[in-house]
């Protein structure tokens, strides 16, 4: 237990980097791909945590015969997607977008119950030159709620989907995930349901720090949503389209794209009214967009078609009654390609 396996590299890597690890029990440790920073030289080093449990993936350990661990980093958007016995588990981004060469691979196994002769890893990539990390990536932000928020209860959310199809597009990209769950149009001030840094808050320091190109922008729910003992919506109407507008025209005014995305819609679990007023900050936004002249996607009507059809209904894109689930957001992650290859082809015609 507590081994380390080190796979250095004679050259940096600045391509794709893929290994394959065996495991012959339930297991769990973490990966950490070193390097160094292209701006400056500094040391960099990502960790990403795995375990093979049961509980955390779908594929189950068969008694006696290894399972395999594949790893396939993309340095180009800073994204790992993650396979056990060639299935997706999940897709997970880097937090710092600096540009970064690898040089080592370090797999040290933390669990108490395996030690280093259960353990089997091989490199199986590829690496190879022509650095394409010159910093020339368009930088997108999401910024949302928990629908945007990451989630462990599904392979990855649009955010997490949207750099690979975008590499697909032949666009070098760099995506970065400001969803908090709970979160409102307002500030902490305006409602203070969910202790936490509300868009306008964070709105500085979450968007606008980040130097964006383009920003993908999803409210509504909770800024609708009426809590137990109280008459009216944690934000106003009013508010709710003040609040976008605000940050509309700020981002604007620094040259930035912005794609706009109603809340989609909830089940058939909560109550029709609680829908309806929903329905109404849906229709804000979809109105915005429209006089704005501003990329849209209306979630909210594409969910209503969606159950229209004979046999579907909305609970077939959702993971709780509220949440996408996996199904949607590849759909969604889709949708936004589309609308920002576009939008970057007119930019430079």
């Amino acid at each position: 237990s507590d081994a380390s396996i080190s796979i250095g590299f004679s050259g940096s890597a600045t391509g794709s980097i893929g290994l394959t690890m065996e495991c012959q029990k339930y297991t769990r440790g973490i990966i950490s791909l070193s390097g160094q920073s292209k701006l400056d030289s500094s040391v960099v080093v990502y960790n990403y945590p795995f375990r093979i449990l049961r509980q955390y993936y779908p594929n189950k350990l068969v008694k006696g015969e290894p399972q395999q661990l594949n790893l396939d980093w993309k340095l180009s958007n800073a994204s790992l997607k993650v396979y056990l016995d060639s299935k997706l588990q999940t897709i997970r981004l880097a937090d710092s977008d600096e540009p970064v060469s690898i040089n080592k691979i370090t797999i040290r196994n933390t669990s108490v119950r395996t030690d280093s002769s259960d353990l089997m890893v091989k490199f199986t990539g590829s690496v190879f030159a022509g650095d394409i990390l010159s910093g020339e990536r368009v930088r997108i932000v999401a910024f949302g709620t928990s629908t945007t928020a990451y989630r462990n209860t599904i392979t990855g959310v649009y955010s997490q989907r949207l750099p690979h199809k975008l590499s697909e597009a032949g666009i070098d990209n760099i995506v970065f995930n400001e969803g908090i769950g709970g979160s409102h149009t307002g500030r902490l001030s305006d409602n203070a349901r969910h202790k936490i840094p509300h868009a306008l808050d964070r709105f500085e320091s979450s968007v606008l720090s980040r130097d964006p190109d383009l920003v993908i922008m999803c409210f509504g729910l909770n800024d609708s949503w009426v809590d137990e003992g109280a008459d009216q919506s944690r934000i106003p109407k009013q508010n709710y389209r003040a609040n976008l507008e605000f940050m509309i025209g700020t981002l604007r005014e620094r040259g930035v794209k912005i794609i706009l995305m109603t809340p989609n819609t909830i089940a058939s679990q909560y109550e029709a009214w609680r829908y309806q007023r929903s329905s109404e900050y849906a229709g804000i936004a979809r109105n915005l967009a429209e006089n704005e002249n501003i990329s849209l996607i209306d979630q909210w009507t594409l969910f209503e078609e969606y159950a229209s059809v004979e046999g579907q209904e909305i609970e077939d894109l959702l993971l709780d009654g509220m949440h996408p689930n996996d199904r949607w957001h590849d759909e969604l992650s889709t949708l936004l390609t589309d609308i920002i290859v576009e939008q970057l082809n007119n930019a430079t015609r």
